[in-house]
C-alpha cells in the first residue's frame, strides 16, 4: 500500500470536520440573524401588556411603586402588525394618586415604542380629562385618545373629529380609551371634542380639543 493510500483516511477525517465546522457557523450566523431581526432581543414576554409593565417599571424606576402597575385597558389594530395601545395605570412612591400612561407595544411583547408617536391636543375640567396620541405613518396614522373621569355619574364618552365623525370609547374603571387606524383621506387624524354622558343620556361635560 503507497503512502498516499495510508494518508487518505486521514483526509477524510479532516474534510469531514471542516464541512461539520462551516455547518456549524453558518447555524450560529443564522441564528444571529434572526435575533436581530427581533425575533427575541433581550428579556420575552408573553403579552403587549407585560412588555408595558416592564417598560414602566423601567422608564419611572425608582420613583414608580411597583406593585401598583396594571394595564387597565388595552386595544390593539389587526392592520398594524397588531400594534396594541395599552393604558397603565401606576403610582408613586409617597403619592396617593393614582396616575396613567398609554403605550404602544407589538403583539406578543416583542416591541415597545413611546417616543415615535406624537402627543395630540388635550383638554380637561373637573368632570374628566383626555389627551390623544397619534402614532404617524406614510398610510395610514394610528390615533388612541384616552383620559380620566373624575365624575362616577359618567358612563359614555364620545370623541368627535373635526369631519363630523364620531367614536364612543371603551370605558373601564374610571378610564377611556379609544385606538384605530386613521386615512389620510378623512382629514385631520386630531379629535376635535370629547363629550361624556351619563346614565340617562345627558351631556355632563364637553371638552373642546381641536378648533
Amino acid at each position: 500500500m503507497s503512502k498516499v493510500e495510508n494518508k487518505r483516511p486521514f483526509l477524510i477525517i479532516i474534510a469531514v470536520f471542516f464541512v461539520a465546522c462551516l455547518c456549524l457557523s453558518g447555524l450560529l450566523v443564522l441564528g444571529g440573524w434572526f435575533t436581530l431581526r427581533g425575533v427575541s432581543i433581550g428579556p420575552t414576554f408573553s403579552s403587549a401588556e407585560a412588555l408595558a409593565y416592564d417598560i414602566l417599571c423601567e422608564t419611572h424606576y425608582p420613583d414608580v411603586d411597583p406593585a401598583s402597575i396594571r394595564a387597565v385597558q388595552e386595544q390593539k389594530i389587526e392592520s398594524r402588525d397588531n400594534l396594541h395601545a395599552v393604558l397603565m395605570h401606576y403610582q408613586l412612591a409617597g403619592e396617593p394618586a393614582p396616575q396613567y400612561r398609554l403605550l404602544l407595544a407589538r403583539d406578543n411583547g416583542r416591541e415597545f415604542f413611546y417616543e415615535h408617536a406624537e402627543t395630540g391636543p388635550a383638554a380637561e375640567d373637573e368632570n374628566l380629562n383626555a389627551a390623544s396620541f397619534i402614532h404617524e405613518n406614510p398610510l395610514d396614522s394610528d390615533v388612541a385618545v384616552y383620559g380620566v373621569v373624575q365624575n362616577p355619574a359618567i358612563t359614555r364618552v364620545v370623541i368627535t373629529w373635526p369631519n363630523g365623525w364620531e367614536q364612543e370609547a371603551v370605558v373601564k374603571e374610571g378610564t377611556f380609551l379609544w385606538f384605530q387606524s386613521w386615512s389620510p383621506v378623512d382629514g385631520s387624524p386630531e379629535p376635535a371634542q370629547v363629550t361624556a354622558y351619563d346614565e340617562a343620556g345627558t351631556a355632563v361635560s364637553t371638552l373642546t380639543l381641536h378648533p
